[in-house]
């Protein structure tokens, strides 16, 4: 075989390898991201934060999803299939798939086809091929080595769409929980305040009462009769948004009414329970900032020469050449001057934008863990206070009957219980709201997440 041959084999071998080389690493990178298997990058700078990430399942092309008959994890996992942001999510991390692959196909060889017609040449047309194999090329190595953070960044841009995601949900339940609690206790308003007012006609007829007495119990009547009419839309409104995200009519579901402060004390505060490491978006940052080091490498080797083994085959008519070799060439260029100071300066803000990401997260976690603690005793704290509003009700009867009270003041004892339910209902909303939240902080599983929080709040016997 001559030297023209010997060439074509080398090529032909690298450019197999090479093909065989990248598909091998992307498939790993997903084969560890299905196992659950923490992902470092390779090549890390001493100044490098290690990247400790597990991911879930779903980070990868999933078409179907387990269904749970819990509410809340049930309505995640069906909202997954139908909720149409979730949806754009996962073809935005498709994309970002592909294009973490062009960048691993940095050295892949190239190919160009040329054609050129001369007038001089009597119109004949110059066919030209050249395959072309960078050897040495600084430029492309950086970007040879974004493509495994590239891979990185997209499922944690979908571990934190998974956890907006999860927030709606829990959103939309908070509404619609009120919505139903609200309108559940606006009826028993109602009637405790017409059995009033019907109490106070009858006073008023034995001629112990007053008509000031039973002009106040309508006023109170009314008021509640139309604050059913917006409880009411408040509900349809709710009712139509969950149905909008998660695709099904919404499911039948029952409180807890029981002290907040058992239901935290299992919520792990201190030590290792504090680490950030895992928060998605602070690996983000993290990994934007490596993005920025290999910009930066890329400007800096804008002056590095080029190697590239080359074969190049003209044809022209009846006629053909054909040579290969070696291709140096030393990149003069003016702008790369200044688009290193741009990738250094570019890399300083990634660094800060990391640190001051890291701030506020930790600030944020220490605010959580106090709410989460403060809730449960506020929750122990409005429970009591529905107890003791029930009591001040039967108290505020008995002494109208005996004369010591006025019809006004049951009146407004029932107002009290009104308000005291629904601010227990507010309080034990916002507590599970606390707590999925600071386990979405530290980097937890939202499906776990979202079982823990329906375990805390919902009665399971009605599911």
């Amino acid at each position: 075989m001559n030297r023209k041959g010997w060439w074509m084999v080398c090529l032909s071998l690298f450019f197999q390898t090479d093909i065989a080389c990248g598909e091998t690493f992307l498939q790993l990178q997903k084969d560890r991201i299905q196992k659950n298997q923490p992902l470092i990058l390779l090549a890390e700078s001493e100044t490098t934060t290690p990247l400790p990430l597990q991911m879930s399942e779903a980070n990868l092309k999933k078409t179907t999803v387990e269904k749970s008959p819990l509410i809340l994890l049930g309505s995640y996992q069906k909202a997954q299939i139908f909720d149409p942001l979730y949806r754009a999510a996962l073809a935005e991390r498709d994309a970002s798939l592909i294009a973490s692959k062009v960048a691993g196909m940095a050295f892949y060889p190239q190919l160009k086809l040329s054609t050129t017609q001369y007038e001089s040449e009597n119109g004949q047309m110059r066919w030209t091929a050249t395959i072309s194999q960078p050897i040495i090329n600084a430029e492309r190595f950086a970007s040879w080595r974004e493509e495994e953070p590239r891979v990185l960044i997209t499922g944690l841009n979908l571990k934190i769409k998974q956890n907006e995601l999860a927030k709606r949900i829990y959103k939309i339940f908070s509404e619609l929980t009120m919505a139903r609690e609200g309108l559940s206790q606006n009826k028993k308003r109602i009637e405790a305040l017409e059995e009033q007012w019907q109490a106070g006609k009858r006073a008023l007829q034995l001629g112990q009462g007053t008509i000031t007495d039973l002009r106040d119990a309508e006023v109170k009547v009314l008021q509640a009769k139309a604050d059913n009419l917006r409880l009411n839309a408040d509900l349809q409104a709710a009712e139509q948004e969950y149905e909008s995200i998660i695709g099904i009519r919404t499911p039948q579901f029952k409180l807890k009414r029981q002290g907040g402060s058992h239901l935290v004390d299992h919520i792990e505060t201190e030590g290792p329970a504090l680490n950030i490491d895992n928060n998605p978006e602070l690996l983000l940052a993290r990994l934007s900032e490596r993005l920025g080091e290999l910009s930066a490498i890329r400007a800096k080797s804008a002056w590095i020469p080029e190697l590239n083994a080359a074969y190049t085959m003209t044809k022209k008519g009846n006629s053909s050449d054909s040579y290969m070799g070696f291709v140096l060439s030393m990149p003069v260029n003016a702008g790369g001057i200044l688009g290193l100071y741009s990738a250094d300066a570019n890399l300083t803000k990634l660094r800060e934008e990391s640190q001051d990401k890291e701030r506020r997260i930790r600030l944020n976690m220490d605010h959580l863990v106090n709410v989460v603690h403060t809730g449960g005793a506020e929750v122990d704290m409005r429970l009591a206070a529905i107890e003791a509003a029930e009591l001040s009700v039967d108290a505020n009867k008995k002494s109208y009957k005996g004369g010591v009270r006025t019809l006004l003041d049951v009146l407004g004892s029932i107002e009290v219980l009104y308000s005291v339910k629904n601010e227990f209902i507010r309080s034990l909303l916002n507590l599970g709201d606390n707590v999925i939240n600071l386990h979405l902080l530290r980097g937890g599983d939202v499906e776990s997440g979202l079982e823990m929080v329906e375990n805390m709040l919902l009665d399971t016997e009605i599911h």
